[in-house]
């Protein structure tokens, strides 16, 4: 009874099958959204799986909004997040630039569970890094969580995707370039 516990409210990917299993359970939950889906995460370099999720969510009419750092602590995770955002913006994502600092946060609520804890949105955390985090769905957390994500969401910049599709052609070949890199951050 334990461990069932545990695992409803403690994700943990500690084996390569399990790892498997939570990014496809994410991707439906994040796909079965009905109201929205919001995520703070520093390395965003998702899998497409869950891109398609994200785009699949926001074309149905869920509120998909992103907060990711301006300024990142690894240099390429900027241009390799990049690469996907038309396809997000194209979609109805909303896409948030953090601009104080560095962002570390990780956290996702869709609808009214949330999770928190050491999980980035990219290869190494859903297929080789050990992660950790924790559901909430208890009101006061959830609400808890919605307003730090909205105090962060005051101190972004929103992309627009007009703007986003009139980057230089010198930043679209360097997004093209390191996307081969994607699996190693």
């Amino acid at each position: 009874k334990h461990a069932e516990v545990a695992e409803r409210w403690v994700l943990l990917n500690f084996t390569s099958s399990k790892r498997r299993q939570l990014m496809r359970d994410l991707a439906k939950r994040i796909e079965r959204a009905r109201h929205r889906v919001w995520i703070t995460n520093p390395y965003f370099v998702p899998p497409m799986r869950l891109v398609r999720a994200l785009c699949v969510a926001a074309r149905k009419g869920v509120d998909v909004r992103l907060i990711v750092p301006r300024r990142n602590d690894v240099f390429l995770v900027r241009w390799l997040s990049g690469h996907y955002y038309s396809a997000l913006l194209d979609a109805g994502v909303h896409i948030y630039e953090f601009l104080p600092c560095t962002l570390h946060a990780k956290t996702l609520i869709v609808d009214n569970r949330c999770t928190v804890g050491s999980s980035n949105f990219n290869h190494r955390s859903f297929f080789h890094d050990l992660e950790v985090d924790v559901v909430l769905e208890m009101e006061r957390s959830v609400e808890a969580l919605t307003q730090l994500f909205k105090q962060d969401m005051k101190l972004s910049e929103k992309i627009p995707l007009e703007k986003w599709g009139r980057r230089s052609w010198r930043l679209r070949a360097a997004e093209k370039l390191l996307f081969g890199f994607r699996h190693w951050l």
